[in-house]
């Protein structure tokens, strides 16, 4: 039975950030001063800390929970726990254009049962995957075979995501898959969320996760490995495949039982150690043995292993991998998404006028995820002094910042700049699809990238997608002189070395490179290229065409294929061979 929620004030409880249309709807509905409570921060306060959080909200509020696709109706019932534990009388559930849902006791209770019987299906998974992946440990990899009457390649995403909308991950699935579409191969897309900037001639197959989640999360994860092969068992039944690529994911070693079971090669994307990554930017895995045991099976029986910087490739041959199995190359980005020809300027117009911003303002802008190593609230800090120390010149210049995109560290920034006083010069314009974000970028005139190292004094193994996007945007780009992103500028204007005032005479330099984390060499490279329009247009124009000619994903996919013994372009050959001896 439906019931009209009360008046706020609300609390909106979220899994994961949703994007911005759905929380203007959202806010139609709790009205103003909604306050944001996600998954993951609560469970950062641990048992005790969140109850006590949850208790302290008061009787008078209520509890939203969004559900923006159907895809995350599964965490329904683990939401509903969470709110079980709160002091909130009234709890109501709201999904895309359709009125709220009040959800009772009995609702609440039949949650309750539900997550502790998947909890215990998810320990019963967890002893089946230990006892699957120490066979697969003590097996041979296959020897490499490709069937050459065969020219179609399934792509499995494993990732359980909900909500991925945007970021380095939307780009990247959607790039290697197009680009293996253009060269000439029929593709299936398996991935538990619907893909966008896909060519329509790529299939997509959209996995289902667990109809309810248990505790704690990587158990989830676990059962979510035996769900993803029945499904795709059943989807080889209609076609053969020539190769099978997996996009790495924690807790997930599919590709490697599919290669087995089919009896055709595996490549496998490895983005870095999913269980460095909890333990150092997000919370450390509870079950952190099994998930590094999976890793080590995914890459002992692949054939080949895409890395996409020297740093990963290096940490693989530590871990034991061969070379001749690591295939090195750069993430890139896709023209066919990504130009300053592709936004019509009436499209920027609008878009500027739509957040405030004067159509003749210099508009300096950052678009991510703000995950840990974005660095946001480096740029956050800049603003912060600009603003509080340097209002004249922001002024004179008519400066306007743009912060696009939500995650992790949007907390930390609005603590720095969210207060009324910064709002004259800043927009923050919440989470916004990938396809979205070109037009974001052509209404900018200066594009930052202020990635930070990693905290535990180990290199930086990125390769933002980022960068690549911004370049072929053929915009002013001021970026952290931080391992790949730095080898890409190499020819960039290291504004500490203050050659600045000087530097409009260099014609081969493609960005302003800054220390990172540096408040002081940000601000510098910023007002380098706001008062340097001929030098920041050269700039753009001198990245773009160095990302055309090396840093598309066709060139990424033409190295791996290289690899795999398949034919490709002499262009594309060359590229690879002039990165691999970078």
């Amino acid at each position: 039975m439906n019931k009209m929620p009360p008046a706020a004030p609300a609390y909106v409880l979220v899994a994961y950030p949703i994007s911005k249309g759905f929380r203007e709807k959202l806010g139609r509905i709790t009205g103003p001063g909604a306050v944001y409570l996600l998954l993951g921060d609560l469970r950062s306060k641990g048992i005790r800390g969140m109850v006590a959080f949850l208790r302290s909200m008061g009787k008078n509020s209520a509890l939203y929970i969004p559900l923006e696709d159907k895809q995350s109706e599964g965490l329904l019932p683990l939401l509903l726990v969470v709110a079980a534990f709160s002091s909130l009388r009234e709890v109501f559930v709201l999904r895309p254009d359709v009125p709220p849902e009040a959800i009772g006791t009995g609702r609440t209770i039949s949650a309750v049962l539900g997550v502790a019987a998947n909890s215990l299906l998810g320990v019963a998974a967890l002893l089946r995957c230990w006892c699957s992946v120490s066979w697969l440990g003590m097996r041979s990899r296959m020897p490499l075979a490709l069937p050459r009457d065969v020219h179609e390649i399934l792509y499995v995403n494993a990732n359980l995501w909900f909500g991925v909308r945007a970021g380095g991950s939307v780009g990247h699935v959607a790039g290697v898959v197009n680009a293996l579409a253009d060269a000439g191969y029929g593709v299936d897309l398996a991935s538990a969320n619907t893909q966008a900037m896909l060519r329509e001639s790529v299939r997509q197959a959209l996995l289902k996760g667990p109809k309810t989640f248990g505790s704690p999360q990587e158990l989830n994860l676990l059962r979510y490995n035996f769900l993803v092969l029945k499904q795709l068992k059943r989807l080889a039944t209609a076609r053969r495949y020539r190769f099978l690529y997996q996009r790495m994911s924690v807790m997930n070693y599919v590709g490697v039982v599919l290669s087995r079971y089919w009896h055709v090669p595996m490549v496998l994307e490895y983005n870095g150690s999913e269980i460095w990554i909890a333990k150092n930017w997000g919370r450390s895995l509870r079950f952190s043995n099994i998930g590094l045991a999976i890793e080590d099976v995914c890459l002992r029986h692949a054939h080949r292993v895409v890395v996409v910087s020297r740093v990963l490739a290096d940490e693989l041959v530590e871990r034991g991998i061969e070379r001749d199995r690591i295939v090195c190359y750069p993430n890139g980005v896709d023209p066919a998404h990504y130009g300053p020809e592709l936004v019509p300027p009436e499209e920027v117009v609008e878009l500027r006028k739509r957040y405030g911003i004067p159509t003749d303002a210099t508009t300096i802008a950052f678009v991510g995820t703000f995950g840990q190593w974005h660095g946001a609230p480096v740029l956050a800090a800049a603003i912060k002094q600009l603003v509080d120390g340097d209002r004249k010149w922001l002024e004179e210049n008519q400066i306007r910042f743009a912060m696009i995109g939500d995650g992790a560290k949007m907390k930390e920034v609005r603590e720095l700049i969210g207060s009324p006083e910064y709002s004259p010069w800043l927009v923050f314009t919440g989470l916004v699809p990938q396809p979205d974000t070109v037009k974001y970028l052509a209404a900018a005139d200066i594009l930052v990238s202020p990635h930070v190292a990693n905290t535990d004094g180990s290199r930086f193994f990125g390769s933002p997608t980022k960068l690549f996007e911004y370049m072929a945007m053929a915009k002013g780009i001021v970026a952290s002189d931080l391992d790949q992103i730095g080898e890409v500028l190499s020819s960039g204007i290291r504004i500490w070395e203050g050659v600045g005032r000087k530097a409009v005479g260099r014609t081969s330099a493609t960005a302003v490179l800054t220390r990172p984390g540096d408040i002081g060499d940000l601000i510098a490279g910023m007002k380098l290229l706001v008062e340097q329009p001929d030098l920041r247009r050269r700039l753009g124009l001198n990245a773009r065409a160095e990302l055309l000619r090396r840093y598309t994903w066709r060139h990424h996919v033409a190295c791996i294929l290289e690899a795999l013994g398949e034919e490709t372009s002499e262009e594309s050959a060359n590229a690879c061979i002039a990165e691999h001896a970078r």
